[in-house]
């Protein structure tokens, strides 16, 4: 399912089913074209008469921190809304994050529990896990061929990436953006990518 904005069928898909449905397999939804949904945005993606079952697993791109995606199986529709995450202790972080992670809401996203050289709070806008120093966002391999450049990373599951680069680090310079893609929860490449004649370049993953 793509997403690019609230209108059914014209901004994002929708299928609809006349009679009724068996769920399964994997739901997965992407957002498209630099659409990012606001709270209270809700989408319809499947109509049916009837359903039974439900989904084995769903996927969904990760969106801002103060927000976070609910799934409502209706009588008559499969509905996504964007809904305001629950934090109780006001420290920025998700209730339900923090219980996943660390089974209670001690942490306030200052301190590094895993000692990795990145706070909590940055691995919950990033995606890594928190008690995990191996799970980390950087640059596995970089390397050229000729005119070419390959990158890899690790990455978090449904995160969006865009690769950036840039040729002078001035302050008036522009990040330019190259490749966009969806963490899988594993290691990524990126191969081919054209230096267009530049004698040097840097490179970053914008989340």
């Amino acid at each position: 399912v793509e997403l690019e904005g609230t209108t059914p069928g014209s901004e994002h898909d929708q299928l609809n089913v006349t009679g009724n449905v068996a769920l399964g397999g994997t739901l997965d939804v992407r957002l498209i074209n630099g659409f990012y949904p606001v709270t209270g945005n809700a989408f319809t993606v499947m109509t049916f008469s009837a359903s039974s079952g439900g989904f084995s697993t769903t996927n969904l791109p990760v969106i801002l921190t103060d927000q976070k995606w609910s799934v409502s199986n209706t009588a008559n529709a499969i509905v996504l809304n964007v809904v305001p995450i629950t934090d109780t202790d006001s420290d920025g972080l998700d209730d339900d994050w923090e219980m996943e992670h660390f089974g209670n809401l001690s942490r306030d996203g200052s301190a590094d529990y895993d000692g990795d050289g990145h706070v909590d709070f940055e691995e919950y806008v990033v995606g890594t896990e928190p008690t995990n120093a191996l799970s980390i966002l950087l640059f596995t391999a970089l390397t050229t061929t000729g005119q070419t450049v390959n990158a890899s990373f690790m990455s978090a599951k449904n995160m969006p990436y865009q690769l950036q680069y840039e040729d002078y680090l001035i302050p008036t310079s522009t990040w330019l953006g190259q490749t966009q893609l969806y963490g899988s929860g594993f290691e990524m490449s990126i191969t081919n990518l054209p230096l267009g004649g530049a004698t040097q370049r840097y490179y970053r993953l914008k989340v």
